[in-house]
């Protein structure tokens, strides 16, 4: 009779240790799974904060590249008044220099 109760007690305790290391590996995939989520939502938000990076780099290029043709035709506009302003100055010139080599 106590043979069988060592025996039934060791069947308990073999099940209660399968039961234990059961729940152990649950909870380690668990862990693992979880550990896992973590690093790809780590890897999204490295992603989503590189291309917000890239799209802020993209615009103050763009605005870099306005601000450079508005420069640009700024002073081609100046240019032409120059030119034209020496134009009509020329104009002026020419009949005061024509009055003046006449005698």
């Amino acid at each position: 009779m106590v043979y069988a109760e060592n025996t039934e007690n060791c069947s308990c305790w073999y099940q209660v240790n399968e039961v234990k290391a059961a729940k152990e590996k649950l909870i380690e995939d668990r862990r693992s799974r979880l550990d896992m989520k973590l690093e790809r939502a780590a890897a999204k938000r490295s992603l989503y904060l590189k291309q917000i990076m890239k799209k802020a780099h993209d615009e103050e290029e763009k605005l870099k590249e306005i601000a450079f043709i508005n420069e640009m035709e700024a002073r081609n506009k100046r240019h032409d008044l120059m030119l034209i302003r020496q134009e009509k100055e020329d104009r002026l010139q020419v009949p005061i220099i024509h009055f003046q080599t006449t005698p």
